[in-house]
């Protein structure tokens, strides 16, 4: 399992764990999910795994971490297609997952032509990707898939924020690179961009892609990431992609036709703001707490 171990942390979870109703734990691959699982088990008090779970991460799949979620009370799988993987599995899986300020994205101070005039991109197709600059979030395939865009004649560039992890260069043609941004700013590229673009494989919800949403922006995604094709119907708010081409052909296909994209961006937004506000989350949560608090209960 991975860091951090802490023998003093095991202790006091413990003795916490003995004075609550419910324990909940998160998150695979740190050890702190097994610790809040042995702490409840210590105690005597049901358990509430939130691994923050992805799917094609082998350091997602220690031992450790499968018995600590098989006797969990309850699995949180955020996507409903992680919650069916793992009932097939045989966990206790329900899926909520995170929720957003929806109200944050209507602000009208979020100004994408302020960010455009900025770094150049007044007149340009623009494909943003938010994320730590790594492979296995999927940059590679978005910059091939912009080079793509190029080479049959449009004027597209791919949008790059988030820390820089893997430290590898990026080309100048296809990449323009801010690096981290603070939030306002962040707002802003999200209203700057054209479309939305995040070939990710190793992900437990894709929030990006909620955000994205959020300010109207049609997305595209991995197809082999079960988080979004939890949030994502094909054809319909977003499509699902397998490889470089096919996110090409697509973002084409968005990128010529203003209606589509409108329309994709706008059944995504409505999806978003019904399904993600933290209001409606927040009574699923408690709901949830309740009952797990008087099953127990009732059972001891």
């Amino acid at each position: 399992m991975s860091c951090p171990r802490s023998p003093r942390l095991e202790r006091e979870a413990c003795r916490a764990a003995r004075r609550c109703d419910l324990v909940m734990g998160a998150m695979v691959p740190m050890t702190t999910l097994v610790t809040a699982w042995k702490a409840a088990c210590k105690a005597g008090k049901p358990f509430l795994a939130v691994p923050l779970f992805h799917p094609r991460d082998y350091n997602h799949y220690w031992p450790d971490y499968y018995r600590a979620m098989r006797d969990a009370a309850r699995v949180e799988a955020n996507s409903p297609a992680i919650r069916d993987m793992m009932r097939a599995w045989g966990l206790p899986a329900f899926s909520v997952g995170p929720g957003l300020d929806v109200e944050e994205f209507a602000d009208n101070s979020i100004r994408g032509d302020r960010f455009r005039r900025e770094y150049g991109l007044e007149g340009r197709k623009v494909l943003l990707w938010v994320g730590r600059k790594n492979a296995s979030k999927g940059y590679p395939t978005a910059i091939a898939a912009v080079r793509l865009l190029r080479e049959w004649g449009m004027d597209a560039v791919l949008l790059m924020v988030g820390p820089d992890d893997d430290g590898q260069p990026l080309p100048t043609e296809e990449v323009v690179y801010t690096g981290p941004q603070p939030r306002e700013r962040l707002l802003d590229a999200y209203d700057a961009c054209d479309l939305f673009i995040f070939p990710s494989l190793n992900e437990s919800y894709c929030l990006v892609l909620s955000e994205a949403r959020l300010r109207g922006k049609p997305v595209l995604a991995n197809v082999f990431c079960a988080a979004a094709r939890g949030q994502i119907e094909h054809g319909v708010d977003g499509y699902l992609c397998a490889e470089a081409e096919e996110y090409a052909r697509y973002a084409w296909e968005l990128l010529t036709d203003g209606e589509r994209s409108s329309r994709m961006g706008m059944l995504g937004r409505e999806r978003i703001r019904r399904e993600r506000d933290w209001d409606v989350l927040v009574e699923a949560y408690e709901r949830l707490l309740r009952s797990l608090v008087e099953d127990a209960s009732a059972a001891g």
